[in-house]
């Protein structure tokens, strides 16, 4: 076997050192033109208005014939070119420099040069030809420009950016403002602005009377094109508008309520500027900077909205009565349980709902077009179970509900819905996916069904519902045993109260800081508490509820 592998080895190492002949392949002779074009097309970059920059085009004979080039072809444009003196032929080896020309004409200009010859290979040629023309390009903001509110008798100052965005400087050659009380600040003309630069224009306003005011600001620069004109507004005899929200009842102030007003200052249907606050824990609401005149104020509070229409006289003014959300404004489904009443609170804040019993929830929660009709539905604990039969349906048409803007609240035992639907928001106690009770014994550990009955006091995250309860804590009381238990918040979810509570099957084990309540956005609003409505509810729990409702 060895002598076989070097009979082999002797045999390859053997024909490695064969010698070889070398051949010369004599070259092919031929009589032909061959032309060659450098550079193959010609990006004459940018350029600026008026300017001329010239390339070189290098057209060569690499054949061994003589080389007759019959015509340039450029159709009229930005570009042009001029041949050599004289030129007629080119012989092997010759070549001669085509000088093109490009003078901007538009903001991108593009041609091809033709060139016919009698090349035996690509007789017709085109070169690419590229061009940008460079030039000053300005940008003012914001336009129109609005002083904030200046008192009679005061000068108020302001600044209007002025960006080059062009890949030319800017100069500004000159302005003029227009609007006796309007004008320019101290800064020198002419000045320039670099390519892709911005400085302040500085303008004053100085009102003589109360009144609502209106001028322009004229740019003149090397810019193309017409002009620049800047609104100039300027606002005095403002003030602020004040009041207070209530909830559709009339008994409770709402907390966190959006109330803004748009401002039009020169009636052209087009909103300059929206002045907004955020009600207090009283309900209360002030609206700074609000010109004289009639104005829209606008109130949201989650799904639930209103709206006036006020004369104001200027000064600080408050509103004589206080404005109810519309409790038209929003529809509303509950789907009812043993061991909740929502509707109680619903009733007690005077809003209508459609209610949805054992009979005919699955109505509801089967029809994407009849739960569309609802802005918010309500899932009592102690709801019926058997949608849980259909629960791929029912999930599936929940999501969307949400991603449509729908909003959802759940409580104690209807978590099901939430963990079906959205099992990602909230981790509960043992094994998420037991969402009947009747499944399984409650005498194990591993459902949700674990919390025990006991006082807990808790912390309030939401600030909203602090300023509702009036405190950082809230008294909750669990009256019953085999409530569920919340673990933890998931991806995109937070907790609105959490506290430190017992479970029922382990008395000695306390759970810190278990989430108590939590909400999460899918599109719509969704929310989950642990606690409900019942005839054991502390006035804590009722603020918290209440104020819960309002937000979704």
């Amino acid at each position: 076997m060895s002598s076989y592998r070097f009979a082999i080895a002797l045999s390859i190492f053997g024909i490695s050192c064969m010698e070889y002949d070398t051949i010369a392949i004599p070259p092919k002779n031929d009589t032909f033109a061959r032309i060659q074009i450098e550079p193959e097309f010609i990006d004459f970059g940018s350029v600026a208005l008026g300017e001329v920059k010239t390339e070189v085009l290098e057209v060569s004979n690499i054949g061994n014939g003589v080389l007759d080039i019959d015509e340039f072809l450029l159709s009229q444009g930005a570009f042009s070119f001029q041949l050599p003196t004289g030129y007629s032929s080119l012989e092997p080896g010759e070549s001669l420099d085509v000088m093109i020309s490009y003078e901007p004409v538009n903001v991108s200009d593009t041609q091809k040069m033709h060139i016919e010859s009698n090349a035996q290979y690509h007789p017709s040629l085109d070169v690419p030809l590229i061009g940008r023309a460079a030039y000053p390009a300005l940008k003012i903001s914001p336009n129109p420009y609005a002083f904030d509110w200046v008192e009679v008798g005061s000068v108020g100052e302001g600044n209007i950016t002025f960006e080059s965005i062009g890949s030319e400087p800017v100069i500004i050659e000159n302005t003029l403002v227009l609007g006796s009380v309007f004008a320019k600040g101290n800064i020198e003309l002419p000045f320039t602005i670099p390519a892709g630069e911005s400085i302040s224009f500085p303008v004053t306003f100085a009102p003589e009377e109360d009144q609502n005011y209106f001028g322009d600001l004229w740019v003149q620069s090397n810019a193309p094109g017409p002009d620049m004109k800047v609104e100039l507004h300027g606002q005095t005899g403002a003030g602020s508008i004040s009041g207070r929200i209530c909830d559709p009842s009339g008994e409770g102030w709402i907390v966190g309520a959006l109330v803004s007003v748009s401002i039009d200052y020169n009636n052209d249907g087009v909103q300059d500027i929206v002045i907004q606050d955020y009600t207090d824990a009283e309900g209360r609401y002030t609206l700074e900077g609000v010109t004289v005149g009639e104005h829209h104020i606008s109130v949201q509070k989650g799904s639930y909205g209103t709206s006036f229409d006020v004369l104001f006289p200027g000064g600080a003014y408050e509103m004589q009565e206080e404005t109810c959300l519309n409790p038209a404004s929003v529809k509303v489904a509950v789907v009812v349980g043993d061991y909740d009443n929502v509707g109680g609170l619903l009733n007690d804040l005077e809003i209508p709902f459609d209610s949805y019993g054992h009979s005919n929830y699955m109505n509801l929660l089967t029809s994407p077009e009849l739960l569309a009709e609802y802005d918010i539905i309500f899932f009592n604990c102690g709801m019926p179970m058997d949608w849980i039969a259909s629960r791929g349906v029912v999930s599936s048409n929940l999501q969307d509900y949400v991603a449509d803007g729908g909003s959802m609240y759940a409580s104690d035992w209807a978590h099901g819905i939430v963990e079906a639907t959205f099992p990602y928001a909230i981790e509960f106690y043992g094994d998420d996916d037991i969402l009947n009770p009747d499944d399984v014994g409650l005498h194990t550990h591993e459902h949700p069904y674990v919390g025990a009955s006991q006082n807990v006091l808790a912390d309030v995250l939401d600030p909203t519902i602090a300023g509702a309860i009036g405190n950082t804590t809230a008294s909750l009381y669990y009256d019953l045993d085999a409530w569920v238990l919340p673990q933890s918040a998931g991806p995109g979810s937070s907790i609105m109260l959490q506290g430190s509570v017992y479970s029922f099957t382990d008395r000695m084990r306390l759970v810190d800081n278990a989430p108590l309540a939590l909400q999460f956005s899918a599109g719509g609003r969704v929310i989950y508490t642990s606690f409900h409505n019942e005839h054991q509810m502390t006035q804590d729990m009722e603020k918290a509820l209440k104020e819960i409702i309002l937000s979704l």
